[in-house]
């Protein structure tokens, strides 16, 4: 591909070294640095297409790659009970220091690869349905039919998780799964924000454990309180709450005492490695009250 080249982000003409899924992988020829060309989208061939910074040479690239391929082969279930997120943290460092600049720019190729390894699956995978059947027990989730489903006009991935795994029957103090129901909020400014309503899960105390109709994303709903987020959807909800009580007990209900305050710290980053939401909102959410209840326990 000499001669291509876009405005801008390399010195000299593209050659391709190499192919993966359709997208092309370069070398520059004036500084020897290596770049990921992502395929032209069919029918837009006129438009400038995606071009990532790599690595600073062919070699460093080789040998960030067989640094980082066993950790980012891993499915996200295969990471229950370990430290992922330090794994994934020193992963990083050591491929900064094979190749410093491959970090520099958080739209470069190994940036995106790192936050890929984090995302949430677009739905329901196979192996999430059995490791929360696992994780929960098939005799403590209660699953719902299509018909009630659709009397609350609820589909999409949380209509499919809760029809093929369901929500724990008790698992206190994070969810009691209870009957499907339409939730409306009262003032201008909560319908705003959630104008589809809520389709209430279940509880967590007194409080209503809902998912927004809308966006899917998941709540906890009380009368006398402004809502409060809990998880980016209901798979990230389940994941959360299934790593957190595996890890703590096993599964069992109520809040275990664990032996060191370093656990706990540790299943608070995973969380925010399941879910980077879970603690990324300016007020409290459902994930930061659990965590203040268990450090409290610590304490």
């Amino acid at each position: 591909m000499r001669g291509s080249r876009p405005a801008g982000v390399h010195k000299g003409s593209l050659v391709r070294v190499g192919v993966c899924n359709e997208a092309i992988f370069a070398v520059d020829v004036v500084s020897d640095a290596l770049w990921y060309v992502a395929p032209e989208p069919p029918g837009r061939r006129r438009r400038r297409v995606p071009v990532r910074f790599v690595n600073s040479h062919l070699d460093a690239y080789l040998q960030c790659l067989c640094a980082a391929r066993p950790a980012l082969d891993r499915q996200p279930d295969e990471w229950v009970g370990e430290d992922r997120i330090g794994e994934l943290e020193r992963l990083r460092q050591e491929l900064e220091s094979i190749d410093r600049g491959a970090f520099t720019d958080p739209d470069s190729y190994w940036p995106v690869i790192f936050s890929n390894a984090t995302a949430l699956p677009a739905k329901p995978r196979p192996a999430d349905v059995n490791r929360f059947i696992q994780c929960f027990g098939r005799d403590n989730l209660r699953t719902y039919s299509d018909a009630a489903l659709e009397a609350v006009g609820l589909s999409g991935r949380a209509a499919a998780l809760l029809t093929s795994v369901g929500l724990p029957r008790d698992l206190e103090p994070y969810i009691i799964a209870g009957d499907l129901h339409l939730m409306t909020l009262d003032g201008l400014a909560l319908q705003a924000l959630h104008p589809e309503g809520f389709v209430r899960l279940g509880w967590r105390g007194e409080a209503n454990v809902a998912v927004d109709k809308r966006t899917h994303e998941v709540w906890l709903v009380d009368a006398d309180t402004e809502p409060c987020f809990v998880n980016s959807d209901l798979n990230a909800f389940l994941s959360c709450a299934c790593h957190v009580s595996w890890v703590l007990d096993g599964g069992t209900p109520g809040f275990p005492i664990p032996g060191a305050r370093t656990l706990v710290a540790r299943l608070r980053k995973e969380v925010g490695m399941i879910d980077e939401r879970a603690f990324a909102r300016d007020n409290v959410t459902y994930w930061s009250v659990i965590f203040e209840e268990l450090e409290y326990e610590v304490a």
